[in-house]
């Protein structure tokens, strides 16, 4: 009996930790298309006028917040407790939304300039 209830366990910890990999893999994954997407928005930037400048530097600004808001998610990831994890996954999905919406609106906004 003990053995199958360590058995168990050993399973949750091993779902946890797969679970886990993945979810800070996907992360860092956002965060290099995040990466990719600011250099993309500098360079068309140094490409457009002093009005568009100024709209693309707020978005920048923007991308390079959300940027450090998804370090941190992925930090909190790594180290996250089988107690917490459910709230990490949570805020991750959230965080992912908004971090696609600053690609929609930086994007918008430099194309209409």
């Amino acid at each position: 009996m003990e053995a199958d209830t360590k058995d168990a366990a050993d399973q949750v910890s091993d779902d946890l930790q797969t679970e886990r990999s993945k979810a800070v893999a996907n992360m860092e994954e956002q965060r290099d298309k995040l990466n990719q997407k600011i250099d993309e928005l500098t360079d068309k930037m140094n490409d457009k006028s002093n009005k568009a400048d100024k709209t693309m530097s707020r978005q920048v600004d923007k991308l390079k917040t959300e940027r450090q808001d998804l370090d941190k998610d992925i930090d909190v990831a790594k180290n996250a407790t089988a107690d917490a994890w459910q709230d990490v996954k949570a805020g991750f999905r959230k965080a992912g939304r908004s971090v696609g919406d600053a690609f929609d609106k930086a994007g918008d906004k430099l194309d209409n300039k």
